[in-house]
């Protein structure tokens, strides 16, 4: 549910969403070439949006501190994500973008990449040397575990258990800041320590694979090893399909 505002509202936390770029490149209508041909098998920000304890967030408020010259050197994900949640976090565009990508580059999602892409690359290996058809899993656990605790960390899924995103939440934090030569310090907003998600959002669509009573994710993967342009071939997703008998498998492990 959304909640639009005119000025800048006191939310409550803020949530950080990554999604798994392979899903996203197998959905022909979210599937962006450029992002699908150089990121490969990651996790890539979606956005970090401030967010209510209730189900709602405020979403395109006035910000005073915009710049609109600093707006022009926006990516098209960036500018979308700044006009729908960032300008409702009182924080400047430049700061707004400096907290997403240091918090989507702390210790927890550099271990959850190498992890997944370990287990992308194993799959893959076995499937080229043995001609089989190995399907990459990852236990909810595992990722849970990464994160430090199930509450810490929201799994997003289809209905057939194949990852799509992976949200996490954020308190507000005030720092001192030294604001000119004389010394003079003042107090700015930043994103502060992870903290456990609340209720309303876990048991939201943003953690569906507990809905879908998943105990292990799928990982779609990216086609990396035949990315030649001189044959008109784009690294494009290898869709997983995920046979009945195979969920049954997911949902018990």
């Amino acid at each position: 549910m959304k909640k639009k505002s005119k000025n800048n509202p006191s939310f409550d936390y803020y949530t950080l969403s990554t999604t798994w770029v392979p899903n996203m490149c197998c959905d022909t209508k979210k599937r962006s070439k450029e992002k699908c041909n150089l990121q490969g098998n990651n996790f890539s920000t979606h956005g970090l949006w401030p967010s209510f304890e209730s189900s709602s967030y405020p979403s395109y408020c006035l910000n005073e501190v915009a710049d609109k010259v600093d707006e022009k050197k926006l990516n098209g994900r960036q500018r979308h994500q700044w006009h729908k949640h960032g300008t409702c976090t009182n924080l400047p565009m430049s700061t707004y973008f400096n907290e997403e990508e240091r918090i989507s580059s702390n210790k927890c999602f550099n271990d959850l990449n190498r992890h997944v892409k370990a287990i992308v690359a194993t799959s893959d290996l076995i499937r080229m040397n043995k001609n089989k058809n190995i399907i990459p899993t990852l236990k909810i656990s595992v990722i849970q575990q990464i994160f430090g605790g199930r509450s810490n960390v929201a799994i997003k899924t289809n209905h057939r258990c194949i990852l799509e995103e992976i949200t996490t939440c954020w308190a507000k934090a005030k720092v001192i800041v030294e604001s000119n030569s004389n010394g003079q310090q003042d107090i700015e907003e930043r994103v502060g320590k992870q903290i456990p998600c609340p209720i309303n959002l876990l048991k939201s669509a943003r953690n569906s694979a507990s809905k879908f009573g998943c105990s292990s994710v799928v990982l779609d993967r990216l086609n990396e090893d035949t990315n030649d342009n001189s044959k008109g071939i784009d690294n494009s997703a290898k869709c997983t399909l995920v046979s009945n008998a195979f969920l049954k498998e997911l949902q018990k492990r």
